[in-house]
């Protein structure tokens, strides 16, 4: 049934009262004919703000933290802001949980709503959007937050229409830094296996911020020479995936791992596995770990991370196996800014 257009009479009434009076409701008595959800769409297609839209902490992202670091990187990968102050996250049912988790954080009491679909989204090659056809589970929240917007854009480089527009943040310190790039993968990332012994973690985003994301990896993790990277266009609307597999997606993993901050656990689990299995064998090829020691940050960013004596003990403890390497963890360093598709 095709909804009634709203008259320009309605329109004025809604534009001279909906950010004064007390409650939607009043507005119904204003508006006969029209209902509760048909106001508030309406309202916020105006970009009007009402007074009675739930409330969060403003001052939340003022100042980087690695908390709000983490979520700010959720939201650039994952969230839409607007020119007219409004945020909203849009995920897979499945991770609704992180939702709620940032909602209790940033003190917002709204509600995380769920929706089902007849399709899903996404993104073509030449940056259109695309329906999938397909049931698809959603959580989302919307938030009515000015203060924030512009605190994303300061110290996140986070702007309106910005899946092609990224740029590097505005912060440093290698603990703010890691704990974006946290929230980048939770969104646009992933973490998994790379070989039948070897795993890999990988986030997209735009040219200028993989070369960030790799140049902070670098400066914590040395690069191994025997593996160059590369970069490489996925199309003309600057998409670019980052990668790192192998030694260095443990040591990096290792310093992901010790921030309290939140995340979704179902991608950072694979992760802790990986560790394990490193840290579970008694021996190792002389050439694992040869790099093993090769790529290891040094010891002051272990010192920052609290895994300086931990790790210290791990390499000492380390025995080399006497069978060949063929038959050891294979977790050999590959290190790559490349095209998504290869």
């Amino acid at each position: 049934m095709a909804s009634i257009p709203w008259s320009d009479e309605e329109i004025r009434i809604i534009r001279d009262n909906y950010e004064k009076v007390d409650c939607v409701s009043d507005m119904m008595v204003l508006l006969p004919g029209r209902t509760y959800n048909s106001i508030r769409t309406k309202a916020r297609d105006l970009g009007l703000i009402s007074r009675f839209l739930p409330t969060h902490n403003e001052e939340f992202f003022n100042e980087p933290s690695e908390i709000n670091c983490a979520i700010a990187g959720f939201v650039a990968a994952d969230g839409c802001v607007t020119d007219k102050g409004r945020l909203t996250i849009n995920i897979g049912r499945k991770d609704r949980e992180h939702l709620v988790r940032i909602a209790k954080l940033t003190e917002y009491e709204g509600n995380v709503y769920d929706y089902q679909s007849r399709f899903s989204v996404a993104i073509d090659s030449e940056g259109k959007p695309v329906r999938i056809p397909g049931t698809t589970l959603t959580s989302n929240v919307q938030i009515q937050a000015p203060t924030w917007i512009q605190d994303f854009e300061k110290h996140w480089g986070i702007v309106p229409r910005k899946t092609f527009l990224m740029k590097a943040p505005n912060i440093s310190g290698n603990r703010l830094c890691l704990a974006y790039i946290s929230g980048l993968i939770d969104g646009d990332g992933w973490i998994g296996v790379s070989s039948p012994e070897s795993y890999m973690i990988g986030l997209m985003g735009t040219k200028e911020l993989m070369t960030w994301v790799k140049q902070i990896f670098d400066s914590m993790s040395p690069l191994c020479s025997r593996t160059p990277s590369h970069l490489k266009s996925v199309s003309e609307k600057n998409s670019f995936e980052y990668k790192v597999s192998g030694v260095k997606a443990y040591w990096i993993g290792k310093l992901f791992l010790t921030l309290d901050i939140p995340r979704l656990d179902r991608k950072w689990d694979n992760l802790r596995h990986f560790i394990s299995i490193v840290e579970g064998r008694k021996t190792h090829s002389k050439r694992m770990i040869t790099n093993l020691n090769k790529i290891k940050p040094s010891d002051d960013v272990l010192k920052e991370f609290g895994i300086y004596e931990q790790s210290k003990s791990f390499l000492s403890s380390l025995v080399v196996s006497p069978k060949s390497s063929s038959e050891n963890l294979s977790i050999e360093e590959d290190d790559t800014l490349s095209d998504p598709d290869m």
